[in-house]
């Protein structure tokens, strides 16, 4: 019995001190963007800004046709960024939640609906009741005038042959050169590319710890960005843009972006501690 206890304790021990660790690498891990950048350091000039859910902003509905085409036309983001997700008839629709609830006049989750079935609905706050976009849709409004970033935030089996769908859709459209693929979700980049290690693959994260060789995603992992050798770019949250991931990553010979920075002093700050690239709703 007292060696149970003791096991016991032992364990319970470990636990709290890896807890401890953890919670004070979450905090070595934040970003000097919410202090102050050294005095020497010198802003990155040749950056990329992307436009979140299709740089809507306030004006027009997230993740529009109509957000894109105004994105566009105002030239102010060298990517626009969307959100795709499947129909239960294996239609590909742009919309960043996997419900309906939110962001447009109808409800349930997008997966139960057949494509015709989401017709009926229309996007709150649009000003001629549109519709939710297709991923076709968006490809043929961008049609190359910028780069076209796709989140891919459910893979199999949520939404069966999702990946394949999607890299089939670039390719009908000859988007390859233009279009790109990022994810939390590890799963999903490996599936991509098995099927064509041409396009190009964005890995998203929240935060690589300093200390522990952990990544947290959509999942807590226990890697490095090292182990992504794949991918073209890094997302991270831009709370944790640190020095160390920007570092690393450039050793990599790959771009790193912070997202979603909204204010202009922190993309400020992002550029002058040397992100390549500033996610944002407001490009």
């Amino acid at each position: 019995m007292k060696k149970s206890k003791r096991v016991f304790k032992n364990i319970l021990l470990g636990i709290l001190i890896f807890i401890g660790l953890f919670i004070v690498d979450i905090l070595l891990s934040l970003s000097p963007t919410l202090f102050t950048p050294h005095s020497n350091d010198k802003p990155i000039t040749n950056y990329t800004i992307t436009a979140h859910r299709g740089g809507g902003g306030t004006e027009y509905p997230e993740n529009s046709i109509s957000a894109i085409k105004n994105t566009i036309e105002n030239g102010k983001a060298d990517r626009i960024e969307i959100d795709v997700h499947q129909t239960k008839d294996g239609v590909l629709v742009v919309m960043h939640d996997k419900s309906i609830n939110r962001t447009t006049t109808g409800r349930g989750l997008i997966k139960d609906f057949s494509y015709q079935e989401l017709t009926q609905y229309h996007l709150k706050n649009s000003k001629n009741k549109e519709g939710i976009p297709l991923l076709a849709d968006v490809i043929n409004a961008i049609d190359g005038k910028c780069e076209l970033v796709i989140e891919l935030k459910y893979g199999h089996p949520f939404y069966p042959e999702i990946e394949q769908r999607t890299v089939d859709i670039i390719k009908k459209h000859n988007a390859e050169s233009w279009c790109m693929i990022h994810s939390f979700d590890d799963d999903i980049l490996q599936k991509v590319r098995s099927i064509d290690t041409s396009l190009h693959l964005h890995k998203l994260l929240f935060v690589e710890l300093r200390l522990l060789p952990i990544i947290i995603d959509n999942k807590i992992r226990f890697k490095s960005i090292k182990d992504y050798p794949f991918v073209d770019d890094f997302s991270v949250f831009y709370p944790f843009a640190n020095r160390k991931i920007i570092k690393r990553a450039k050793t990599m010979d790959k771009k790193i972006n912070a997202w979603t920075a909204n204010k202009d002093k922190t993309k400020q700050k992002l550029l002058q501690i040397g992100i390549d690239g500033i996610i944002t709703d407001i490009p």
